[in-house]
């Protein structure tokens, strides 16, 4: 029998006991029981609640109020959890738990009805449940106070009987600033962004140029609104060397609820490495770039979010989430992520730039693209697409205007999951999973691609099968399935006959031959598979869970290829994706998945 508090307020307490299932076992904190030992299977492979919380503000200013809602379903999920909610300080790490009676002190903790003998209790179907606020089930909204400028965030724990163990949680950032500041002009000196403000860019670009170094502090968050962007000249740096709790946040200026793709531009990064494309201008700001330089430097981006940014400037040219144009593998780039842009999520114009753990959630157009001979490498990568506005995976090219230039993208990519979406919720597009084109050699090793709704890959046209013919572009040791709305021919585009683009020349072998590891071809793919990855949630667009499951193809040692010893590729890697089973970089603290 569940024991209620008196200070439960009603609202709250109806919401809890809907659907309370009876359990058998259940115990005071610091007991195991069979409720627990349940559990522990439950985690492994059972279903999971959505949750999704999120504070009405990303910025706060002093005398402003918080506002906490929840979204949550429990997804069939009916057992029993004991419920906890509290504020964590994101630089000292101080938590202080939330209940009826308000923030408690430090090193005080109860459960969300504010009991420390803590019980069970059903999980509700909520959507936009006030938390904290005007008729919040558990208080009214708290006030943020100039004593109190930092980075926050509320957590929402379901944990297993004894309280000790987390089965699920949702995360809702925020920072308390001093105020927000105008950017107006454009920064031509060492300049640092504190995180004890925020920042705004109102409809225009701000450039970084004369060599000039822009440094923001972990934490910080930068505001953009219309057409606004920011851009790193070529020989000016930007220091955004966030952390996991305290990333560094670019985002839009709109209300929480009212935020979506295109409401401003993004971040590009110029530099001075070696493009195949003369005279390259950038798009919208019209500025020069690429050299000679591949180990160029335009500085760190570190724990980086870029968030509803990717503008329409015109009808063909629109604002990527990050742009990188002739960037330098001097460039650190690493724990990124291109979220709800309207445009690409990052996009390589040539250079030899280089980046680790990168995730692209929800992007219009291509998550992935590249051009203009990009020649860097990448490890550790997310792609999760919905269906309104997505194109590729992976959108790959040498350059539109020449198939053979040179110096010819031919990047390395290893241990990347590409979630497409194939339903029809979102809409009909998430397209073609890799889109391999005009002559892109690649290097694309330890690949999950799942869900497109047209193909796996598709390699085009006849310079880029001359570059699979020569071993120039590899895709292997890779599993693709459930693409093309489910049929199995589809994982892989299989064109009987491929024209150059003058229809000149035909080329003798298909993908699906060169893929799938056709004997006649000895240039073909031999590791290569074509089943089920065995995702644990990744198809969840506000709680996924893209790590594989204990029996997972993808865990299976004897198809994951070792990257090579070079100074940058992690080498102990043992699974195929962009994760393993055990460790979910993606649901880290500086990452969201929240659509708002």
């Amino acid at each position: 029998m569940l024991r209620l508090t008196s200070c439960l307020p009603a609202v709250l307490l109806a919401l809890l006991l809907a659907g309370t299932p009876a359990v058998a076992g259940t115990s005071a904190k610091g007991q195991v029981s069979d409720y627990d030992l349940a559990l522990l299977s439950d985690v492994s492979s059972g279903p999971k609640p959505t949750m999704l919380m999120r504070t009405d503000k990303v910025v706060y200013t002093p005398n402003e109020t918080i506002t906490l809602k929840l979204d949550m379903d429990p997804n069939g999920h009916l057992a029993g959890k004991t419920i906890f909610l509290y504020r964590q300080n994101m630089a000292t790490g101080e938590i202080r738990y939330v209940n009826p009676n308000g923030m408690q002190a430090a090193g005080q903790v109860t459960d969300i009805t504010g009991a420390t003998d803590y019980q069970l209790y059903g999980l509700p179907s909520v959507q936009g449940l006030v938390l904290l606020g005007t008729g919040g089930t558990v208080g009214a909204s708290p006030t943020a106070s100039a004593s109190e400028v930092g980075n926050y965030q509320y957590i929402l724990e379901l944990r297993d009987a004894t309280g000790q163990r987390v089965f699920r949680q949702a995360r809702a950032a925020f920072a308390i600033v001093e105020d927000v500041v105008q950017l107006i002009q454009d920064i031509t000196s060492n300049t640092t962004l504190s995180n004890r403000h925020a920042y705004a860019v109102t409809d225009r670009t701000l450039f970084v140029t004369n060599n000039a170094v822009l440094t923001i502090e972990p934490g910080t968050y930068v505001l953009g609104s219309g057409n606004a962007g920011v851009v790193i000249d070529v020989g000016a740096k930007i220091i955004a060397d966030g952390t996991p709790s305290r990333p560094i946040v670019l985002t839009s200026q709109q209300p929480v609820g009212d935020r979506a793709p295109g409401d401003w531009g993004g971040l590009a990064l110029l530099g001075d490495a070696p493009i195949n494309q003369g005279g390259a201008i950038s798009e919208g700001f019209s500025k020069p770039y690429g050299g000679s330089d591949p180990h160029d430097s335009s500085g760190i981006l570190r724990y980086v979010r870029v968030e509803f940014a990717g503008a329409q400037l015109t009808a063909t040219n629109e604002w990527n989430g990050i742009s990188l144009y002739g960037v330098g593998d001097g460039t650190i780039i690493e724990h990124v992520q291109c979220h709800f842009n309207g445009d690409d999520g990052i996009e390589f114009f040539g250079g030899t730039a280089n980046a680790k753990y990168v995730l692209a959630t929800r992007n219009g157009d291509d998550s992935i693209d590249w051009t203009f001979g990009w020649q860097g490498k990448l490890q550790y990568a997310v792609v999760q697409q919905r269906g309104d506005d997505a194109d590729c995976g992976i959108e790959a090219d040498n350059n539109e205007n020449g198939f053979e230039f040179t110096p010819r993208s031919n990047p390395k990519l290893y241990n990347v999951t590409f979630i497409g979406d194939p339903g029809a919720a979102y809409g009909a597009k998430s397209t073609n999973g890799l889109l391999l084109r005009r002559g892109t050699g690649c290097e694309l090793q330890n690949l999950i691609v799942t869900g497109f709704k047209n193909t796996g890959i598709n390699i085009n046209d006849g310079p880029t099968f001359t570059q699979a013919q020569n071993g120039s572009l590899i895709v292997d040791h890779s599993i693709f399935s459930g693409n093309g709305a489910g049929k199995p021919s589809e994982d892989v585009m299989d064109e009987s006959l491929v024209l150059t683009d003058n229809n000149s020349e035909v080329v003798p072998f298909t993908t699906s031959a060169f893929i799938k590891g056709a004997t006649s071809l000895a240039f073909s793919m031999k590791n290569n598979r074509f089943m089920d990855p065995k995702l644990r949630d990744p198809y969840n667009l506000l709680s996924p869970d893209f790590r594989p499951m204990l029996e997972s193809p993808a865990l299976n040692v004897n198809f994951v290829k070792i990257p090579p010893d070079d100074g940058f590729f992690d080498t102990w890697v043992n699974f195929v994706g962009g994760t393993s089973a055990t460790n979910d970089w993606t649901q880290e603290p500086w990452t969201t998945s929240d659509p708002d």
